[in-house]
């Protein structure tokens, strides 16, 4: 079996870090969370105080390294990452940001993009206890989403309803995989 990267994307509180952790660990592999450090530690700063443009590049600088990451260690092991090129470009959208790749970066390119579907109720339910305050989509979020979403959907994933347990969809993930051998 050949060392796959793998990409999981989905709304705040879809499930994508649980997922993402639990397939690297059944595919004995690497996972990252997008963005990696070092430049993980910038993020809080440029979501809060930096303009569209800037933030746009910031993320965009930043799935830059972790595509660097990923060819440097590809042939070690698989490779799992939760969030990639298809966040940036899908948040960007829904702020009215529209980012073209520039010809001078070469991203690579995921053996399998996976999106995690979860009913709504579940992702506050699931933002709540990771913030362990309650969480409630106003009017503005519920744009947002839905914004997030139609941006989403103009990629090629291959969804997996992650309303049920994380151990669910992770053997989903694996079963679609084993099959493509």
């Amino acid at each position: 079996m050949k060392n796959n990267f793998i990409v999981i994307e989905g709304l705040s509180g879809s499930g994508k870090s649980s997922v993402s952790q639990k397939l690297a660990e059944a595919l004995n592999g690497y996972h990252y969370k997008a963005p990696v450090e070092p430049i993980s530690i910038l993020r809080e700063y440029v979501d809060q105080v930096m303009t569209s443009q800037t933030r746009a590049l910031y993320y965009l600088m930043a799935v830059s390294h972790l595509s660097d990451i990923v060819d440097k260690n590809i042939s070690k092991a698989p490779i799992v990452v939760d969030k990639y090129i298809y966040t940036t470009i899908s948040f960007n959208k829904a702020r009215n940001v529209e980012i073209e790749i520039p010809k001078f970066i070469t991203l690579r390119k995921p053996d399998f993009i996976f999106f995690l579907d979860v009913d709504d109720n579940i992702r506050e339910e699931r933002i709540s206890t990771r913030n362990n305050e309650t969480f409630k989509r106003d009017s503005k979020r519920i744009e947002k989403d839905k914004k997030v979403i139609e941006a989403f959907n103009e990629f090629p994933f291959i969804r997996i309803n992650n309303n049920h347990s994380i151990d669910h969809s992770v053997k989903q993930i694996l079963d679609i995989i084993h099959k493509s051998y």
